[in-house]
């Protein structure tokens, strides 16, 4: 077989391809960095969700270890359980009159002096 003088290669010219690699990188490389800065702030978030979850399950494992709180029985007004069981119970605080005192237009000597006659108790 003689070649003749017009024929063609199969895989055509390089440039085609050259220009399809540029487009196809010039569209992928965008995404691929968008694509990696939202994997990123997804695992600061997942991250910080975890800390707090663990911060909140400590503190409701603490809160679960402690006593509940409660006043003492002769705070409620109620008779003492140590006296109802037949034990003592707690002595009662000596009862205190209440004293409010205002002083309305007064210096700060003569509240001093005021506070010291009170201390000292009434005079007969």
């Amino acid at each position: 077989m003689k070649p003749s003088g017009a024929h063609t290669h199969p895989g055509g010219g390089g440039l085609a391809l050259a220009v399809a690699v540029i487009a196809v990188a010039a569209v992928a490389v965008p995404v691929i960095h968008a694509l990696t800065n939202l994997i990123e702030v997804l695992a600061v978030i997942i991250a910080a969700l975890a800390a707090l979850g663990t911060a909140a399950l400590v503190c409701l494992l603490r809160l679960r270890r402690q006593p509940p709180r409660t006043l003492p029985p002769q705070l409620y007004g109620s008779p003492s359980v140590h006296a109802v069981q037949g034990r003592p119970g707690p002595r009662a605080l000596p009862a205190r009159p209440e004293v409010h005192l205002h002083f309305h237009g007064v210096g700060a000597e003569d509240v001093a002096e005021i506070l010291r006659r009170a201390q000292d108790g009434p005079r007969r």
